[in-house]
Order: C-alpha cells, then sequence, then structure tokens
C-alpha cells in the first residue's frame, strides 16, 4: 500500500502528501478514491471572523519542554504610526478617519517600527511581516500575505525595505499592492529560528484599513485630476438636487464619510451581502454590491426611502471606501418597468391614466450615484463614471440592485454592457408612448413624446456649491446625428423605438394654463382654453382630475374630478377657470453640522399665523475651513422647510 507523510503549512493547514510505495507488484494496488487527498475550505465571506495564530509555530512535531530562544529576536513593540498628524496619514490623505487605528490607501508605501529585545542584524535575524484577513487566510487568494525585507520597493508589489535601524529599533517603508483586498487587516511579525516560527502576539492596535486609492496610477479608481479628488473623495459635504426640471430645489448634505464608526459599517455591508474577501479588490464588483446593500444602526437592512437618501447614504460608502464618488439627480426620469425600453402610459376612454394597467412612471426626478473607476471587464473606452443605483426599483441577476453601468456606454446607446445598462438607459433618454385603451380592451398608439424625458442631468460643481449640469454627459443633442446613431445602436440591441403618429389638424384646440408656484394651503386656479379651428359650432365634453401625487408618479390622492361640457362657437376661444389658512403645530427642529455625532432636535408645540420661530445654540468646531450648519424644520403641515448658514472656521 502507498504510505503517507504529514505536512504541516505555515497556516496550521494539515494535508496529505502520497509517496510511492519502494516494493510489491504495482497490478496489485487498490485503486485510490478520487477524494483522497481532497481538502474544502470554507468561502471567507466576513472581514470581521479571524482565525487563530500561534505565537510559535514548530517545525513537524511539537517537542517536549520548550526551547531556548534567548539567541533570537523577540519583538517588544510593533507601532504603526497610527496618529493623525503622523506621516502615514498626512501621505496617505486619510488624517480626517475618527478612527484609532490605521488607514492607508493601497500601491502607496507607509511606515512602521518594530523594537526589539536587542541590536538587529539582518544577515542573521529572519523577521518578515504576515497580513491576515478573514477566517480562512490563503496566500493564493490574496487573504493571506507574508512579505519579505528586501532591498529595493517593486512598484505594484507587495514588499518592505529598512528605512532606518537605530539601536533595537527598525523602522520599515511597507508597500502595498494596488490591487489588494480593500478592508481591515491584522497583522504580525515573524521571526524564524531553527525551532520555528516566532510571532507577536495578537494586537488589535496594530490592524490596518487598506483602502481604495484614487492618488495611485495602478489602482483601477485612479484619478489623474487634484481638485476631483478633493471634491468626490475628500469632501465630506455636498449639495442634493430635487424638485422639477424648471424648479430646481438644492439642499446640502453632511457624508459623514469620516466620522467614527462609519468605515467599519462600510466593511460590515459587504460582510453582511457576503461577498468573498478575495474579490474585495475590485471596485466594479464591490460598487455592484453596495448599491444592493442599505446602512442602519440597528444592523438590519432598509426596506423604505427616497432615492435622494439611498443616494446620500451610498455617496457615504464610495467615499469611505476609497472611490471617488458624486450623487447625480435626473430629472423627468424614467422608469422602464417592462424592460422594453419606452414609457408606455395606458388611458382609459376619459383620457385618464389606467393606474391598473399603467406600470410605467415618470419621476420628476430620481437620485442615483456615479463612481468612478477604470472598468478592467470593458474596452477603455468605457472606464471613468460608472452609473450605481441604491434605490431598489427592478431585480439584477436575482437582486435588487443595479450598476455600475459605463455612463459612456448610456450615452453612445451600447445597452448590451454590463451592468443594467438598457435600464438606465430608459431612464434619461426613452420615449413616453400613450396608448387609448378601447371598449373591447384593445390599444390604440397615440400621441408618442420623443423629448421628454431625461430633461436635465445634475450634480455639484466642483468646489462651490454651484449645479453642474452633466445631461450631454449621457445622451446627444436630440434629433443630431450623434443622437440617431446612438439610437440606431441600441436599437440593434433591442430598443423598441416607437415612431410618432402623423400630426393631424384637430377641430379643437386645448391649452392649459396652471400656475408654476402653488404654497399650502392656499387656493390656485388652473385655466383652460379652448379653440374652435372649424368654420362650424361644436360641443365638447372636458374630463377634468386634479391628484396629488408622490414625486415617483405614484397617485396620492384625488383632489378634484369634474365633467364639463362646453359649447364653442366657429373660429371663437372660450375659457373655463377652475378654482380650486391655520398655525402650525408639532414642530421638530433639526440642527445638524454642530460638530456632534447626532443632530440636535428641537421639539415645539405651535406656531401662530405669520409668527416667528427663533431659537439659539452655541456650539464649539472641531475642524477648520468651510463648514455648514444646518436647520430642517418638519410639522404636521409642512415638511422639511431647509435653511443653512455657512461658517469660515480659523
Amino acid at each position: 500500500m502507498p504510505g503517507y507523510e504529514f505536512l504541516l503549512s505555515h497556516q496550521q493547514v494539515l494535508c496529505f502528501k502520497m509517496s510511492e510505495p519502494t516494493s510489491g507488484d504495482s497490478n496489485s494496488r487498490s485503486p485510490l478514491p478520487s477524494y483522497v487527498g481532497r481538502r474544502i475550505t470554507p468561502s471567507s465571506i466576513s472581514n470581521a471572523e479571524e482565525n487563530e495564530v500561534n505565537d510559535f509555530e514548530y517545525f513537524g512535531l511539537r517537542p517536549r519542554g520548550l526551547p531556548n530562544l534567548e539567541a533570537f529576536l523577540e519583538i517588544w513593540s510593533v507601532d504603526v504610526h497610527p496618529n493623525p498628524d503622523d506621516i502615514n496619514r498626512r501621505q496617505h490623505h486619510t488624517a480626517l478617519y475618527d478612527c484609532s487605528n490605521l488607514v492607508v490607501r493601497r500601491g502607496q508605501p507607509f511606515q512602521i517600527t518594530i523594537t526589539v529585545n536587542r541590536a538587529i542584524d539582518l544577515e542573521k535575524d529572519k523577521l518578515w511581516i504576515e497580513f491576515l484577513i478573514g477566517r480562512y487566510p490563503d496566500r493564493t487568494k490574496g487573504t493571506y500575505i507574508p512579505i519579505l525585507i528586501k532591498e529595493q520597493l517593486e512598484k505594484g508589489q507587495w514588499g518592505a525595505k529598512v528605512v532606518s535601524i537605530w539601536n533595537n529599533a527598525l523602522t520599515l517603508s511597507v508597500m502595498s499592492s494596488p490591487q489588494c483586498i480593500v478592508g481591515r487587516f491584522r497583522m504580525y511579525v515573524a521571526v524564524m529560528t531553527p525551532y520555528g516560527i516566532r510571532r507577536t502576539v495578537r494586537d488589535k492596535d496594530t490592524d490596518i484599513y487598506i483602502l481604495f486609492n484614487p492618488w495611485c496610477e495602478e489602482d483601477a479608481v485612479y484619478l489623474d485630476n487634484d481638485a476631483e479628488k478633493e471634491e468626490y473623495v475628500l469632501n465630506d459635504i455636498g449639495c442634493i438636487y430635487y424638485g422639477k426640471f424648471t424648479e430646481v430645489v438644492s439642499r446640502t448634505w453632511f457624508f459623514d464619510q469620516f466620522e467614527r464608526m462609519v468605515l467599519d459599517t462600510c466593511i460590515y455591508i459587504l460582510d453582511r451581502a457576503q461577498m468573498p474577501l478575495q474579490t474585495r479588490g475590485c471596485p466594479v464588483k464591490i460598487s455592484r454590491v453596495v448599491s444592493a446593500m442599505q446602512y442602519a444602526e440597528t444592523g438590519l437592512p432598509v426596506c423604505y426611502g427616497q432615492c435622494w437618501v439611498f443616494a446620500a447614504v451610498l455617496n457615504t460608502v464610495l467615499r469611505c471606501l476609497g472611490i471617488p464618488g458624486r450623487v447625480i439627480t435626473n430629472f423627468s426620469s424614467a422608469h422602464d418597468n417592462d424592460a422594453n425600453l419606452t414609457t408606455d402610459i395606458i388611458l382609459d376612454e376619459n383620457g385618464k391614466k389606467d393606474t391598473n394597467l399603467t406600470k410605467d412612471s415618470i419621476w420628476n426626478y430620481h437620485c442615483w450615484n456615479e463612481c468612478w473607476m477604470a472598468r478592467i471587464d470593458l474596452p477603455p473606452e468605457y472606464g471613468g463614471w460608472q452609473v450605481i443605483d441604491a434605490t431598489p426599483q427592478e431585480t439584477s441577476e436575482g437582486m435588487f440592485r443595479c450598476g455600475p453601468a459605463s455612463v459612456n456606454a448610456i450615452k453612445h446607446g451600447h445597452v448590451y454592457l454590463p451592468y443594467d445598462a438598457p435600464f438606465i438607459y430608459a431612464e434619461v433618454n426613452s420615449d413616453i408612448v400613450y396608448w387609448n385603451k378601447q371598449k373591447d380592451g384593445s390599444l390604440i398608439k397615440g400621441d408618442v413624446k420623443t423629448d421628454e424625458v431625461g430633461k436635465l442631468v445634475l450634480t455639484k460643481e466642483i468646489g462651490s456649491d454651484s449645479r453642474k449640469d452633466i445631461t450631454n454627459q449621457y445622451k446627444h443633442e436630440e434629433g443630431s446625428p450623434e443622437e440617431r446613431m446612438a439610437l440606431n445602436t441600441a436599437i440593434q440591441h433591442g430598443l423598441k423605438k416607437e415612431q410618432a403618429v402623423t400630426e393631424v389638424t384637430m377641430d379643437v384646440s386645448l391649452n392649459m394654463h396652471v400656475p408654476e408656484n402653488v404654497l399650502l394651503d392656499t387656493n390656485f386656479f388652473v385655466g383652460i382654453e379652448l379653440q374652435n379651428n372649424s368654420n362650424e359650432k361644436r360641443s365638447t365634453t372636458l374630463f377634468l382630475s386634479g391628484t396629488v401625487v408622490f414625486y415617483t408618479g405614484v397617485p396620492k390622492i384625488e383632489f378634484k374630478r369634474e365633467t364639463i361640457k362646453v359649447t364653442v362657437e366657429p373660429h371663437q376661444v372660450i375659457e373655463f377657470t377652475n378654482p380650486l389658512r391655520k398655525p402650525l403645530e408639532h414642530l421638530v427642529l433639526r440642527i445638524d453640522g454642530l460638530d456632534t455625532e447626532k443632530a440636535k432636535l428641537k421639539m415645539f408645540s405651535i406656531l401662530q399665523d405669520n409668527a416667528t420661530l427663533t431659537t439659539k445654540e452655541v456650539f464649539v468646531p472641531k475642524k477648520r475651513g468651510q463648514r455648514k450648519v444646518i436647520a430642517s424644520l418638519d410639522s404636521n403641515a409642512l415638511k422639511q422647510v431647509i435653511g443653512e448658514l455657512e461658517l469660515n472656521v480659523t
């Protein structure tokens, strides 16, 4: 029978090696089962879990008694220089992270100092550094990294070199790979002895967070513009745009990506998603995962919310992990529910939208995110800004998530490229097709609107609170040769483009006049103008419906419903006008930006008509530079009244 000998790896994993028999007839061997020697290691999907590492790993069998190690190095301490004012944090642009551990960016060297029990002789003393992440460290998966000391660091490779030796203190410059896993690594210093490997004990103070690095050319998220890095990675305050494309409203938002526990929460999100550790070095895969996961203090996923809140929180995650990110608002945004890349509106016999049959919708606005990265899975021209969307709308590969999809691919109609490009293309560039339902249930195509979707795409301008129009990054000008080419490309890959109905001269034309601004608890007037363009008298039946709708196009309540019969003389106009106050109670004032971990809430019972609410707050700013204080007021009848104050802290 074949013999077996035991091999013990440096990771304390026991496996078998089969040796050939030294004698005997080979024809008499018993066939070995195919599973002999196979080892199944569970997938490592948690950054929080860890394996036990012995402080001394014996070579071979453990002898009786303890070996004499007095002649060999003993590690007294390891200093990773984690403080915000230390060299590491300053060089890695991570000084703002409120974290006691060292936070660095991958692909860039950082320094550690090792203190031992005597003077170091690197010719005789063999020591190295080990980085581990997860419960099942594996060198082939990048979850176990032994780092040897070399004369020079190699670009793009893990390594360490000596910076200085002073008595019994050794300072090393450690380089991480620009493709390494992003997360929290455990660090050990190992020393070679004739009896085995001697290691430092587990010390959470030497754990190191390694993030994406937009300052490193070899990193997939590299961004070569310093002003863009300052805005899209380091800026913790932004603007969210909402409203209508004719009435754009801006709201300041504190992303707070550097606040305490935010980094751990971002890693926890990846753990909750059961994302394999070995894939956490790829920004494409991470952005796809975080678009599906939501953050909550309770540890439970968030099921409900508004798109601008989801987008703002996701922007916090991106910037915290080191991926350049920004919040995008698309005004007049289509939601293509049935994946035909058109927005279909079904009208009943009275011309009212049939909410039972109409599944597509037009949102006043919709917010999503863009993240900057190279698309290593696509040709080079599709790198740069990528769309991801954290608002649950449609499933993608069986999960509510969206993206990353190349903005450049969307603009040119390349809807076949991953991920979810057809859905995003429809959001900014689909046609609105109106269908008239007949008594027998059949549908007849009516009007087709080709320029009502994606009216305006905005994000915050770099270095200021002004808005930046990036509509032309998503679509060519309507009707231009470039737009026709992009359209033809999309059609070739499954886009259904409806043709407009031939315009017919109507006997009676209708114009509606609606005020742009309507205050709460006030009357407003809707003007309807009918013009008879024929030589004969015309009788017309009008159906007027007024409905309160959410910004997503979902109706809340119908407040007006009326049928009007009108007779119009030849070549005449007639006009119909339809006419459609109190103390505020239970007020909640929320004040953000006071440099406290949580916003301050103040309660007020009532505010009389035309009265003014005044309150005073005293606080000590903790950070220099341009800061903001934001106050938002909510009551039973009035929501989200926002005011802000800009401060220059010196």
